[in-house]
């Protein structure tokens, strides 16, 4: 959200008596397009280029807006409108990212072992040896070359591709305040997307019926932000995927529905880590925010606190975020 774009949109005419040519512009609120209008006199070959500018400013599908044409004789006798039959588009506008940091997640070097930036050392890779910076793992230091250059020296090996992590966004929620939730979650999922990217770590994504296989690239990353552009409410929670081995599976949920505690539990025995991130008042506050202060425990909260011990004894990390909490804290 909050990026800008363009639509071109192109008319050619053909008329051999001169004609009155009437076009106006719908509008549309999440795409910060106003509506517009244009008229001219035509007589021959006619042809209008023009660009309208789209700003993203809600998330969702969103149809590009329409455009009428009237034709009129220079009389003014007779006017009609003539179809345009634009092609049926549409624009995907993606949740807002923010920098966060992920939850902390357990790496293991993956079998494949594909070089990827932000990844894990594999002491099996020597590429060569580098001055020391402060803050380097002492157990990597060359004592040849710290003797013959006259300084510590490291040894630097190649980083490789680490475990994936699994993110499951669980759409049940009703209401305002299911859908105060939705947008939250769904910014929250984007933003640990990217933080994941960012990390060379492999990234997939769940949500409803929609199940998008972990993978790399930037390509990759918008088919997971297109998904979690189109999501909507559900009145039902969905089945949690298993992950595979290795796997650092992150649930965001609001109800926490039998469904969801049931597929974290499960998870818990495949995964090498599996994190329940629970918004009981569907939203929370993130950098730089400054919310008010939430009183008493909700009904989802005190059930979450209920089960929170069982989880966390099942090797499942729970972090309750409410409406005064920042996201920051999910980092750590």
């Amino acid at each position: 959200m909050g990026k800008t774009a363009e639509a071109h949109l192109q008319v050619v005419l053909q008329t051999w008596i001169p004609l009155y040519v009437r076009l106006e512009g719908e509008g549309s609120a999440p795409l910060g397009v106003l509506p517009w209008g244009g008229r001219a006199l035509v007589w021959g070959n006619w042809r209008l280029d023009k660009v309208i500018n789209l700003l993203a400013r809600r998330r969702g599908e969103h149809a590009l807006p329409g455009v009428r044409m009237y034709l009129r004789d220079v009389l003014g006798v007779l006017e009609r409108e003539v179809p345009l039959n634009p092609a049926q588009a549409s624009v995907v506008v993606y949740p807002q990212v923010y920098p966060v940091l992920l939850p902390d997640l357990k790496r293991i070097l993956l079998a494949d072992g594909q070089p990827a930036a932000g990844g894990l050392e594999d002491a099996t890779r020597f590429v060569g040896v580098r001055a020391y910076s402060p803050g380097d793992p002492l157990r990597h230091l060359h004592w040849k070359a710290t003797a013959r250059h006259g300084r510590p020296m490291l040894r630097e090996f190649e980083r490789v591709r680490s475990s994936a992590v699994w993110l499951h966004l669980d759409l049940q929620g009703t209401g305002k305040s299911g859908a105060v939730y939705l947008e939250h979650a769904c910014s929250l999922a984007a933003s640990l997307i990217r933080a994941a990217a960012e990390e060379g770590l492999a990234v997939g994504l769940s949500l409803g019926k929609k199940t998008l296989p972990a993978g790399y690239g930037s390509v990759h990353e918008q088919r997971l932000l297109a998904e979690l552009g189109r999501a909507h409410p559900q009145v039902d929670a969905m089945p949690v995927p298993e992950p595979g081995p290795g796997v650092n599976l992150i649930l965001l949920t609001m109800l926490a529905s039998g469904k969801v505690l049931e597929g974290a539990l499960r998870a818990s025995a495949r995964a090498s880590q599996v994190h329940l991130v629970a918004l009981p008042e569907g939203f929370f506050l993130w950098p730089g925010e400054k919310g008010r202060r939430v009183f008493g425990l909700s009904d989802g909260v005190q059930r979450l606190l209920q089960k929170r011990a069982h989880l966390v004894a099942e090797g499942v990390q729970v972090r309750i975020l409410r409406g005064d909490q920042s996201v920051l804290g999910l980092g750590g």
